[in-house]
């Protein structure tokens, strides 16, 4: 009800408020509440799943018939187009239909959210302030998940021994890693920070603070690549002048020297250091570098088919190929380690080449300087991918930023139109 308060006077009407907001809290399971594990209640979010996957199959039918559509658009297009046609690579490849359709509404297909915010016109300014209270709820419950562990009412862990199995990760990593969404949207607020820096005392706070929250996502790689892409817009930034770049690169040292030295991250730090150190020894033999392999180049044993348009998405049934991703996990070979491996799995070359476009989509698309951090974002989302699913895993935040995007180029047109008329109309008058 604060949200709506909050936010309905201005940016939205309320029934597209309301939609919005109640498909979030499904999308997340109300942060994968507990409550989800009673079986009806089960069973009615995967029926609302797919009644949601055809309601955006709907409004993507309506939206194209209305509008042309950009570079950006198209490839959003292509990716939904590519989701629902792997239901039919699905059943050819012999699984269960409505099994793959309970996978991919659940999964993928709401990535047709996209089309919804398109259609009707959801303002920019709203969904900024739902990424803010999506965040602020996430580090609340996180939280509470401490408090409360081992017994859990939210991060809900969906596979078994999951106590005995967090408290080994909490030994090796430092950290416990609750099964939480929004958790990426900590690097997100940390390129927000930087994008409106301004030297002060309260600004560099608040980034020490999404600094020491990173270490909640219990991962050393989206760790590293976000110092890296952080490092990035500092530079590339044009709101900064070199002294101030300077200035900056040094409040990073200090605040990296200051983060290292709180117990709680130094000790996550350190544990991270040594796993990566042990993983470095091995080489070619690390898991993730053999299940890759596995499945790009064994899983689909040189069939032309599949290695072009996938198996479709795993549905734990008795296929051949379900029978092969059982397999395959029960060894430790899990696609999800691996984002693009999980691409080519499900969707085949054309997904991997759909995504692709959908990144130069996101490189090329002209946007105002002070929104360069959302580019920023996604960069370091697709280069996260190399170890993790992080794209699918986030697959609606990817739908509200894509759209956020497409949005502020109409905006940067529309604004670059007004320029160029009032240029004509200052040539004339002179």
């Amino acid at each position: 009800m604060l949200l709506m308060n909050i936010l309905l006077p201005s940016f939205i009407k309320k029934s597209n408020a309301l939609f919005i907001v109640f498909f979030i809290l499904h999308y997340l399971r109300l942060y994968n509440c507990v409550i989800y594990k009673i079986q009806a209640l089960k069973y009615l979010a995967l029926i609302i799943d797919i009644l949601f996957s055809f309601y955006f199959l709907f409004c993507y039918i309506r939206y194209k018939k209305k509008h042309h559509v950009s570079l950006l658009e198209k490839s959003v297009s292509l990716l939904f187009l590519i989701f629902w046609g792997s239901l039919i690579v699905g059943s050819y490849q012999g699984q269960n239909f409505l099994y793959a359709l309970k996978q991919l509404s659940m999964l993928y297909l709401i990535w047709g959210f996209y089309y919804y915010l398109r259609l009707y016109n959801i303002k920019v300014e709203f969904l900024f302030a739902l990424f803010r209270y999506m965040f602020i709820s996430y580090l609340l419950i996180t939280v509470i998940c401490y408090i409360l562990f081992p017994h859990f009412l939210f991060g809900m862990p969906s596979y078994d021994n999951a106590i005995k199995h967090m408290l080994s990760e909490a030994d090796n990593r430092g950290v416990m890693r609750f099964n939480l969404p929004c958790k990426m949207l900590i690097p997100f607020f940390i390129f927000f920070q930087i994008s409106k820096l301004q030297m002060s005392i309260k600004d560099i706070s608040n980034l020490l603070f999404l600094f020491v929250c990173l270490f909640l996502i219990g991962n050393r790689f989206p760790l590293a690549v976000t110092v890296l892409c952080s490092f990035l817009l500092c530079m590339t930034s044009k709101s900064l002048n070199l002294s101030q770049k300077v200035k900056l690169v040094v409040i990073f040292f200090v605040l990296g020297v200051l983060i290292y030295n709180i117990p709680f991250t130094r000790n996550i730090v350190n544990n991270m250091l040594e796993i990566t150190s042990t993983q470095a020894e091995y080489g070619e033999n690390d898991i993730r570098v053999i299940s890759a392999t596995y499945f790009f180049t064994e899983l689909n044993e040189g069939d032309i088919f599949k290695n072009i348009f996938g198996n479709g998405i795993y549905t734990h049934d008795l296929s051949p190929y379900g029978k092969l991703m059982d397999y395959a996990h029960e060894i430790g070979y899990w696609e999800s380690d691996v984002g693009y491996a999980e691409i080519f799995v499900y969707f085949g070359l054309i997904g991997l080449i759909a995504l692709l476009i959908w990144f130069i989509g996101v490189l090329t698309v002209r946007i105002p300087s002070e929104y360069f951090f959302l580019k920023i974002y996604l960069i370091f989302i697709i280069i996260s991918m190399i170890c993790g699913g992080y794209w699918f895993e986030n697959i609606v935040e990817m739908a509200i930023i894509t759209y956020i995007l497409v949005k502020l180029n109409s905006g940067y047109k529309a604004d670059l139109i007004v320029l160029e008329i009032f240029r004509c109309k200052s040539r004339n008058i002179t």
